[in-house]
Formats: structure tokens, sequence, C-alpha cells
């Protein structure tokens, strides 16, 4: 075993599996008909947008149910989640992050410093 397939190995033991729900899948197809993202323009993600309102849904039960831990959305999807400089996070996700206290990471390496990662 890699030291990389070890790192996943200790990720993958304490990940948690959300199953989608109608709520989720309501809230994404709002979100590509409003055009916000990640849905973009012409391109109409409903899978990424989704992906983010799974997480936004699971997040938000977690807080609400006492979970404080820091939490990280990592994607190297940088289309459809990043802004315009490709350095930081979609303007029009900005707020729904802060508002679950969840931070954006383009790659594992920006993350691997962090001591509640690298605890892992």
């Amino acid at each position: 075993m890699t030291a990389a397939d070890a790192v996943i190995n200790r990720l993958l033991a304490v990940s948690v599996v959300s199953l989608t729900t109608p709520y989720a899948t309501n809230r994404a197809m709002q979100r590509v008909v409003d055009g916000r993202a990640p849905a973009a323009g012409a391109k109409q993600s409903a899978k990424d947008c989704l992906v983010m309102e799974s997480v936004f849904e699971t997040l938000s039960l977690a807080r609400a149910s006492g979970f404080a831990a820091p939490a990280y959305f990592l994607s190297a999807n940088l289309a459809e989640y990043a802004d315009e400089t490709k350095r930081g996070l979609h303007e029009d996700l900005v707020p729904e992050f802060a508002a679950l206290n969840l931070a954006f990471a383009k790659n594992y390496l920006e993350l691997r410093f962090d001591r509640t990662i690298a605890n892992l």
C-alpha cells in the first residue's frame, strides 16, 4: 500500500455517505433554473448542483445536531465551484458556505497541513 492509499483509507474510514433526498433534488433543480453556481449559463450542471445541495442539507442537519467540527468541500472541479480566478470559491456559493462554516479546497494539498485533516 502506498502512502496515498493510506491517506485515502483513513479519510474513507471517517467519511459519511448521505443519501440524496427529494428536498436536495428540488433545491438543485431550482439552482439550475436560477443559473446559480455550480450551474453555469448555457451549461446546466444538474449533477453538480445536486452534489452541492446534498452537501448543504447533510451539513445543515449535522450542524443542527451539534456537529461543530470544521467541514471541507474538496473539489478539483474549478469550472463549476471556483471563482473566475480559479483561486477561491464562486461568489454564488460564498454565503452558503459561510453560513455552514464550510471551507472550500481545490486539492488535498491545500488541506494536508490543516490540523484537523492532518490528525485523521
